[in-house]
């Protein structure tokens, strides 16, 4: 059977079981040390010894004993273990591992194109939660100050999972990745969802989308979202720009089905949202929109529902010794007793996802990528012969925590939106330097981060928006991209006098009648330029400019008049002082 020419093939050759070494104390060492060092549980390196087959394939090294369950973590008294290993050798190849289909490519975008908006509910205060939770505590990397990075790596975690966020930065750290862990309190949800209760996962895990969203628009990079209990064993290459045949993916995320060999079932996505890559594009945007509209949906969202049972307590019958041995009642009364059974219905966030693909024709309006088998490895299900980039906590399988059996459903069309209209709500402002990208301006970038991929180093786009708390209950999109109330009456698509992209009755859009928005030049290309830190175009001290502010404390502000000196280190806004740049002394200016 031929492939595509798009089709990788990636020869793996078997490993035979009986040309390994033999279990030494050296190997055993060698064992050890590696998962100390490195990430991820180890391969055995030596012959599976006596009790360990395919269906126990996991070998305490303390004392060569097998079996069934991972060993880690190694904290239960029952089952003394300090350190453990995988005998690969014995699991089954993955199947159809050596073919690799990267991922449908959509068409671009052309005139009278239309994009769905979703009926859901309860979508303002989701997000003014999301607002809180991602301004909350977390844990960063060292490569998160560096100033330019491929993409961030997030996650959410609470207290009792702390651990396994350290693990996950851990080996961030070792690859060389930016990431970042989101505290969650454990009242972020209200005493009706305290942490460890079902409310409290699947609250959670309602709020991916959204997180994503806000950590796109945080840190102007592609984002990976990861849960908590993965590990990376070496840098994912395909979340670096240009990795992808045939050009970058809007979105990357795993795909069980993604290699069927039957079409109908390679062409219903199967997804896994443990690991999912968003690209800082208009289309990848506007799936995370539909995402978080979808998951807040009645039917698909948490809800608790009470079923009352009734039950009779019929005759007793019971066995009398006569000819015939028949059965005979003892007593006649019947009782009737009522009992009730709360149940929590939630639509699985990847379910709610394959959702939109398929029902709702997603898969064609934005190019996905089918991460390999390698970025989410969970042993010990078919990973003989696949070189692990991502494993699943430690070697443990996944399904240990039962999803929610609720089946999702495509909620109705609310709107739909022309993609030209709606295009020109984006701000996009060129950030390069001119004199050497003399032909980057903000067209450019409108043009380049709408319809193809957004070069965060030169551009910064379509973020400006802020969630307005009156009226009535705004769509995700809506909220990104909030007109001022106090606007004076326009047409409703009358563009703004000084930017051609932005509509008037925008926040962002300069005018006489509002001058609590004026206008901030593009942002300097080096400043505040790492995922740790948040710039605002704003005032301080009188002054346009941008303010830094970073997760560590530190903050700046750099006016846009070049002849007055940027600071940096523990500068209030409201305090700050001009000075003239001739005389200050060099800065390292971020």
């Amino acid at each position: 059977m031929g492939h595509l020419k798009s089709d990788p093939i990636e020869e793996k050759a078997a490993i035979n079981i009986t040309e390994m070494p033999d279990r030494t104390e050296h190997l055993v060492r060698r064992v050890e040390a590696s998962e100390v060092r490195k990430t991820g549980l180890p391969d055995c390196l030596w012959k599976p010894g006596p009790g360990c087959t395919n269906t126990t394939p996991y070998e305490c090294t303390d004392n060569g004993k097998c079996s069934a369950d991972n060993w880690y973590p190694y904290e239960d008294w029952a089952r003394p273990c300090k350190s453990s290993c995988l005998h690969v050798a014995l699991l089954n190849p993955a199947p159809y591992y050596a073919l690799w289909r990267p991922g449908p490519l959509a068409r671009p975008f052309v005139e009278g194109d239309k994009l769905p908006h979703y009926e859901h509910s309860g979508m303002e205060g989701h997000l003014q939660l999301t607002k809180k939770v991602a301004s909350g505590p977390i844990l960063l990397t060292p490569f998160c100050k560096k100033r330019s990075n491929p993409f961030v790596g997030v996650t959410l975690f609470s207290q009792s999972y702390e651990v396994k966020a350290h693990r996950l930065l851990e080996s961030c750290k070792r690859v060389g990745v930016c990431c970042k862990a989101t505290l969650l309190p454990a009242d972020v949800f209200g005493p009706g969802a305290p942490e460890g209760s079902e409310t409290f996962r699947f609250k959670t895990i309602s709020m991916k989308p959204s997180f994503i969203l806000s950590q796109l628009k945080a840190t102007q990079l592609p984002v990976v979202f990861l849960d908590v209990d993965l590990e990376f064993h070496k840098l994912p290459e395909l979340f670096l720009p240009g990795s992808w045949p045939d050009g970058d993916r809007d979105v990357a995320i795993f795909n069980y089905w993604g290699n069927e060999t039957n079409i109908t079932n390679r062409r219903t996505p199967n997804t896994g949202s443990g690991v999912v890559f968003f690209n800082q594009t208009f289309k990848a945007k506007k799936l995370l929109v539909a995402w978080a509209e979808a998951m807040a949906y009645s039917h698909n969202r948490w809800r608790i529902s009470t079923l009352t049972l009734a039950s009779s307590l019929t005759p007793t019958l019971t066995p009398t010794l006569t000819p015939t041995l028949t059965l005979i009642p003892t007593r006649t009364r019947t009782r009737t007793r009522t009992r009730t059974r709360t149940r929590t219905r939630r639509a699985p966030d990847d379910q709610v996802l394959d959702t939109l693909l398929v029902e709702g024709g997603w898969l064609a309006r934005a190019s996905f990528g089918w991460l390999p088998a390698a970025y989410l490895r969970t042993a010990p299900a078919y990973y003989q012969g696949v070189d692990p980039v991502i494993d699943h906590d430690h070697g443990n399988p996944p399904g240990l925590l039962k999803h929610s059996e609720t089946r999702p459903r495509l909620p109705p069309v609310l709107k739909w939106v022309d993609i030209e209209k709606d295009l020109r709500t984006a701000k996009c402002v060129a950030v390069a330097d001119l004199d050497v990208y003399t032909e980057i301006n903000d067209q450019w970038c409108y043009n380049m981060c709408a319809w193809e991929s957004c070069p965060s180093d030169l551009c910064v786009c379509d973020w400006q928006g802020h969630i307005n708390s009156e009226g009535d209950t705004p769509s995700l999109d809506d909220v990104l991209n909030t007109p001022d109330a106090d606007a004076p009456g326009e047409k409703e698509d009358a563009l703004c006098p000084s930017h051609p992209n932005i509509l008037r009755k925008s926040k962002a859009c300069p005018t006489a009648d509002r001058p609590t928005a004026p206008e901030i030049c593009p942002k300097p290309p080096n400043w505040c330029s790492y995922a740790a830190g948040t710039n605002e175009p704003k005032e301080c001290g009188g002054l346009p400019g941008h303010f830094c502010h970073d997760v560590f404390g530190r903050s700046g502000f750099s006016p846009c008049d070049e002849t007055v000196r940027p600071l940096w280190g523990r500068v209030k806004c409201e305090a700050f002082e001009a000075q003239p740049k001739d005389l200050a002394a060099s800065l390292d200016v971020i």
